[in-house]
């Protein structure tokens, strides 16, 4: 459903040239990224689409590629490729800071060192640890404290204590929650 309502939106709004737009068309490809990323982490290959489709379109969609093994590596392969392609494209439309609940800069460029270290290990693809490790450190260089740093108690991440550590600033991205 989230990737179906992200296609929709995107596909909703192109062309528009409205700066507050723009920013939430970046944030929604974010979480088209995001959700695809769960996805074939979880279950491999699954159906990548990145418009909005029919129901009698969809009856036709499939989740191997043309000559793909029993594993569906080609479509694993595939899906990693737009996860990357979409996070590096959005780290830079992304806002470095924004209110609570906004996707940042950051949250791109750190699921993108993520993006990285799975298709290095499911792919092969070797040149993707350096690629996360660039990613990483200079988020963790450029932040310099300011926006994002590592908290000096461990446990201070976790509400342990019942102390509310919702907006501490080494937490990159996070989707609040109401109890009950």
């Amino acid at each position: 459903k989230g990737i179906a309502r992200a296609n929709a939106m995107l596909d909703g709004c192109e062309g528009t040239d409205n700066a507050q737009i723009q920013t939430l068309r970046a944030e929604v490809r974010f979480l088209r990224a995001w959700y695809y990323f769960i996805l074939t982490k979880t279950f491999g290959p699954v159906v990548l689409t990145t418009e909005s489709v029919s129901p009698a379109v969809a009856e036709d969609l499939g989740n191997r590629a043309e000559g793909d093994d029993s594993e569906g590596s080609k479509a694993v392969r595939a899906q990693y490729d737009f996860i990357v392609s979409e996070l590096e494209a959005r780290k830079s439309e992304l806002p470095a800071t924004a209110e609570e609940g906004k996707v940042t800069s950051g949250a791109a460029r750190a699921f993108l060192a993520k993006a990285y270290l799975y298709r290095a290990d499911i792919c092969d693809n070797p040149a993707d640890y350096e690629k996360a490790y660039q990613t990483a450190y200079s988020l963790y260089t450029e932040a310099n404290g300011s926006v994002y740093d590592l908290e000096s108690h461990y446990q201070d991440v976790f509400d342990i204590y019942g102390e509310s550590h919702e907006n501490s600033k080494e937490i990159l991205f996070s989707v609040k929650m109401i109890g009950g």
